[in-house]
């Protein structure tokens, strides 16, 4: 089945700029935000840069020496006419501090709860960030995205918040999703992300540009480095992180 993903993005808070490195797992990828601008470095072979002011990215991958410039479509914002989706997400600050990077963190437990699917507790610890939205530092963007079978309505999102906002940066987090089988057992997946490196200041603008002597493309291939997931248990990791990223910068 094929899906359909709408997504309204917005600039970024003026600001510092940012380098925060995060490790998840057994990986760790890198992520650059200046004024509008963010990059993301998900390996050592492939590099995207978002630019929200003028809707376009530019991707490129060191390996091949090649990179690609995307324009984005005109803003679509369907009418959502589908089936309804509740989504509460109920927060707890624990009264907890601690010292990340020099800075006071605070101590937040979220669960989340959708009406169609599975739930999730989140256990972070949150940093003031200045420049950087809510959530985690893809917070650096206001998202608005729905998904839904191509040839289907988008559903109708309906959130609410109890307890205090989860604000700036997530330096660490602990996430537990539980997933009802088929047969009504509940499996639970976990993961963790720490950022195990933080910049504040001021980042040279090549940052966010091709490096010199690589060839533009019209198409870069890349689906190799980003292989599908191979059981369904994968997709639904995936399909659920995704929306996690999403979740923390709606409110």
């Amino acid at each position: 089945m094929k899906w359909a993903v709408w997504l309204v993005a917005m600039p970024a808070l003026m600001g510092a700029d940012w380098k925060v490195v995060t490790r998840n797992g057994d990986t760790s990828f890198t992520e650059y935000f200046k004024r509008s601008l963010k990059r993301t470095d998900l390996s050592a072979v492939y590099t995207t840069v978002l630019d929200f002011e003028h809707r376009s990215q530019v991707n490129w991958r060191n390996d091949l020496r090649q990179y690609e410039i995307i324009d984005w479509p005109p803003e679509v914002r369907p009418e959502p006419s589908g089936p309804t989706i509740v989504i509460e997400r109920q927060t707890t600050d624990t009264g907890e501090r601690k010292q990340f990077f020099g800075r006071a963190a605070r101590h937040l437990v979220s669960r989340i709860t959708r009406s169609d699917g599975p739930q999730t507790v989140i256990d972070g610890w949150y940093i003031e960030a200045p420049g950087l939205s809510k959530g985690t530092g893809s917070g650096a963007t206001f998202a608005f995205m729905t998904i839904s079978a191509v040839g289907q309505s988008p559903p109708r999102i309906e959130m609410k918040q109890v307890g205090p906002v989860p604000e700036g940066l997530a330096v660490f987090q602990k996430t537990t999703t539980s997933v009802t089988q088929l047969r009504g057992a509940n499996q639970n997946y976990e993961s963790v992300s720490e950022v195990t490196e933080l910049f504040e200041g001021t980042l040279p603008d090549k940052v966010f540009q091709a490096p010199d002597g690589y060839q533009r493309v019209t198409n870069l291939p890349y689906s190799a480095l980003r292989p599908a997931p191979s059981t369904w248990a994968a997709l639904l990791s995936e399909r659920w992180r995704q929306f996690q990223s999403w979740f923390s910068t709606s409110f």
